[in-house]
């Protein structure tokens, strides 16, 4: 008889973001979890921490009313009517929204969790 093994599956990163209201976001990636808390958060709000804030994609806003056309070919998030520059590491997008957070005093937790 052959020995059966088990599949390991390597676990997928975890990304979630936890509001003060007990709701916890968490989508199938980073990018979809973000885009889910910016139409919670509100992107009209989120679009303008992202114009003042340091954090950026070369020189680029993450979140924004225009579709810049950024060097290495980003892709882009369209939410209602605001792109988001989705190819960001977690580890950033974390960053990003502690920073947003910590702006519009919003008490957002994120938590990101890599699995090796």
């Amino acid at each position: 008889m052959k020995d059966i093994k088990p599949k390991i599956v390597k676990n997928k990163n975890e990304f979630f973001i936890l509001f003060p209201d007990g709701i916890r976001i968490e989508g199938k990636t980073h990018a979809e979890t973000c885009c889910l808390a910016f139409q919670k958060i509100g992107i009209n709000k989120v679009s303008d921490f992202a114009s003042r804030s340091s954090i950026k994609r070369l020189g680029f806003p993450y979140v924004s009313k225009i579709k810049y056309d950024i060097p290495s070919n980003y892709k882009y998030a369209e939410i209602d009517g605001y792109y988001f520059i989705k190819s960001i590491s977690a580890p950033n997008m974390k960053k990003f929204i502690e920073s947003l957070s910590d702006d519009l005093n919003l008490g957002l937790k994120v938590r990101y969790i890599e699995h090796k």
